[in-house]
Order: structure tokens, then C-alpha cells, then sequence
């Protein structure tokens, strides 16, 4: 298994990274319950690589405070909004580029300064993802392969989990037993074996809850500045 890349690591290591109802299609039972825990992982792996869009919501943990979360992404695009500190930024990703505008308070919780952030509040800010500056980490929550590609590699050995019902729908778990692992994946036992939701523990975890089929609709912001040619990024 590849090594567990935590929800607040993969929406940064400078900015930080699900209500729900998985949209399967059908009331059957798919069988997942029943497979090993190897084999249902692998269920799931495929499974996602057909989606096409999912609603992501949920709570993540980074630098000691809490994150909240509502992205609507694709394959490599994405918009929604995190919370923090009692301030909003907004996000939008257009392919390779990160786009990011933010209120003076959650600016300053991720590490600007006041004057700083007193002087792009409420602009829009972009970065070239392949830079790797300050904001490109967050871009892996705005694209449907690297979030998939993340909850569903676990650090250490998988194992089946009860089945259970998360957010009204009937779940089988699979957990990393791994401590620091990816945690425990639950996932839907009709329709499609897609990720219901994903309870990451200990202080740089979170939960992030999934809803399928939404519409994401992407557009780049114009008039944003590039965070290269500021000096900060």
C-alpha cells in the first residue's frame, strides 16, 4: 500500500486536507460485505475511477484548528469553500492552476500576516499546482483521482470492519489497522461500492462525507493575482 497521505497533508503543509448520500443507483445488495477486506478494497478502487463528480463535505483538522469543507469536484477541477476561524475562502481549480480569495481572519489563521492580509482579503489569488508554492497543496482536495487516490490507500493492512448505517444508508467498514493509518472507510452496500464516508483519527485527521452525481461547474475568476509575482508565494 502507498503511504497514507493524512486529509490535512493533502490540503497542505502551509494552508492544509464527507452529508451524504451515496448515489449508487439500485436497492440490491452489491456484495461488498462479503469479500475480504483485499478484495473489497479493490472493489472500491474501481468503483472510483468512474466517477465523474462528487460533493465532498466534512471537518479536517490542520495546524491545530478546525477546517470545515464543502467542495463540488471533477477530474482536475473543482470549486467550494473552507471555513476557519470564523472567516470563509473561496476556491476554484482550473486544471493546473489554483485559485484562492479569502476574508482578512482565515487568511491570518493560515499564516499571513495582517498587513498581508489586509492587502489580498478579498481578492482573488492564483499559482501555477506544479509550482508546489503555498497554495498548489490544497489542489489534491479539488480533483476527484488524488482525493480518491488518498482515502483509499491505507498505510497499513486493511481489514473488514461491522456493517452499519452512516447518514442513513447501509455501510460495510473497512479499516486501516495501521494506528496512524487512513482510518476506517465506509462504504455503500448497494448500487455502486462507493465511499459513504472516511473517519480519519487523531489530530491531523478528520471526516469527509460523499454525495455523487452533483453539478460542478467551473470558472476560473478573472483579474486574479498571481501569487508568484507578489513576493509571498
Amino acid at each position: 500500500m502507498r503511504g497514507r497521505k493524512s486529509l490535512p497533508c493533502v490540503a497542505s503543509a502551509t494552508l492544509a486536507a464527507v452529508l451524504i448520500t451515496a448515489c449508487g443507483g439500485g436497492s440490491n445488495d452489491n456484495g461488498i460485505a462479503k469479500l475480504s477486506a483485499s478484495d473489497a478494497l479493490k472493489q472500491v478502487q474501481t468503483a472510483v475511477s468512474n466517477v465523474k463528480t462528487v460533493h465532498v463535505t466534512g471537518t479536517i483538522n490542520a495546524q491545530g484548528q478546525n477546517i470545515d469543507l464543502d467542495l463540488r469536484d471533477k477530474a482536475g477541477a473543482g470549486v467550494g469553500t473552507m471555513h476557519v476561524s470564523g472567516g470563509e475562502i473561496d476556491l476554484v481549480r482550473d486544471g493546473d492552476t489554483i485559485y484562492l480569495k479569502g476574508e482578512k481572519d482565515a487568511l491570518e489563521s493560515f499564516g499571513a500576516s495582517s498587513i498581508e492580509a489586509t492587502l489580498v482579503a478579498g481578492k482573488w489569488l492564483k499559482e501555477s499546482i506544479s509550482s508546489g508554492g503555498s497554495f498548489s497543496s490544497i489542489a489534491s482536495l479539488l480533483d476527484t483521482k488524488a482525493l480518491f487516490d488518498n482515502i483509499t490507500s491505507p498505510q497499513g493492512q486493511v481489514k473488514t470492519g461491522e456493517t452499519t448505517t452512516v447518514n442513513g444508508q447501509k455501510v460495510a467498514t473497512l479499516i486501516d489497522s495501521e494506528t496512524d493509518g487512513n482510518g476506517t472507510l465506509y462504504v455503500a452496500r448497494t448500487g455502486e461500492p462507493l465511499p459513504v464516508r472516511v473517519d480519519q483519527p487523531g489530530s491531523s485527521g478528520g471526516s469527509l462525507n460523499f454525495e455523487y452525481g452533483v453539478a460542478v461547474n467551473v470558472q476560473a475568476p478573472s483579474g486574479a493575482l498571481d501569487v508568484s509575482k507578489l513576493g509571498g508565494g
